[in-house]
């Protein structure tokens, strides 16, 4: 330990010496060089360009050449992360103006009114049951009111609005596990139930064993659904369980058209169902 503390005294000792001796040397070149270098090793972000124009015109051109480059390699270095910063920026703008581009089109092929939103809170630990969006009673928002989602080329339901604030409503998916509605499989109109299990998948319930359901089939609302309006697409059916069927009815699993995790942006349609969401038991 005393060595230790011996060797620090001795390097301060010798900083100091080294400090007086340029103090005292006369100003030439060379101890204006060794100033100037010194000190811009030891405190760089202090020694700017115009600080030390009269002391660079008495120091040799090469160490007057070496500060200045390094100089302008840190403003360069500045200028370079400022600009990674503003190209990160732009591409996020870029990549959210393609999705509106997009959802606008798509909304087009709907046949009810509405508004756009975008989420601003989905909770990570209950992706797949709710999140809330940014608009609410002041834009006209209702509870009930059908949530399409967009992915790419690509617009489904997803969900509906459960409760309403004045800037803000929050939004129960289709994929919560207290959630059921009436669909239909296919060009046979074949009703269904469709249920969310807590995933990116649905449950596609009694289904009647006198149709053949495929693999690929589409997974729309249904015209007997008092939740949603008629033909609004869902997904399409991936898997078929006929070894768990009861009785005359067997079932299968639905993949959703659009993936919850790249949805950004949602279309609140203007549908007023004729039921309220508290009469059908859902419970967050």
């Amino acid at each position: 330990m005393n060595r230790q503390r011996s060797l620090v005294n001795y390097f301060f000792i010798s900083l100091a010496l080294f400090s007086l001796l340029l103090l005292i040397f006369p100003t030439t070149k060379l101890v204006h060089s060794a100033k100037l270098f010194s000190g811009y090793v030891l405190k760089p972000e202090f020694n700017y360009l115009s600080r030390y124009e009269n002391v660079l015109k008495k120091i040799p051109s090469r160490v007057k050449n070496l500060v200045e480059s390094d100089i302008r390699n840190r403003e360069l270095g500045e200028k370079i992360k400022k600009l990674e910063i503003d190209l990160i920026h732009l591409k996020s703008l870029e990549g959210e103006n393609e999705r509106l581009k997009n959802a606008l089109a798509l909304s087009k092929r709907l046949y009810y009114k509405g508004v756009f939103a975008r989420i601003i809170s989905r909770n990570p630990a209950n992706a797949y049951n709710s999140f809330f969006i940014d608009k609410g009673a002041r834009h006209f928002i209702r509870e009930g009111y059908p949530v399409i989602g967009f992915s790419g080329e690509s617009y489904a339901l997803i969900g509906r609005i459960f409760d309403v604030y004045d800037e803000y409503s929050k939004v129960i998916l289709v994929n919560n596990p207290q959630f059921s509605f009436i669909g239909s499989i296919g060009g046979q109109g074949i009703d269904v139930l469709v249920k969310g299990n807590n995933s990116g998948r649905l449950s596609v319930d009694y289904i009647n064993s006198r149709y053949e359901v495929r693999i690929g089939d589409q997974l729309r609302t249904s015209p007997s659904s008092i939740t949603f309006p008629p033909w609004l697409p869902i997904g399409k059916i991936g898997d078929i369980y006929k070894g768990k069927s009861s009785m005359n009815f067997y079932g299968a699993g639905a993949d959703q058209a659009v993936k919850l995790e790249s949805v950004k942006e949602v279309y609140v349609m203007e549908y007023d169902p004729p039921i309220k969401i508290e009469e059908e038991g859902v419970q967050l």
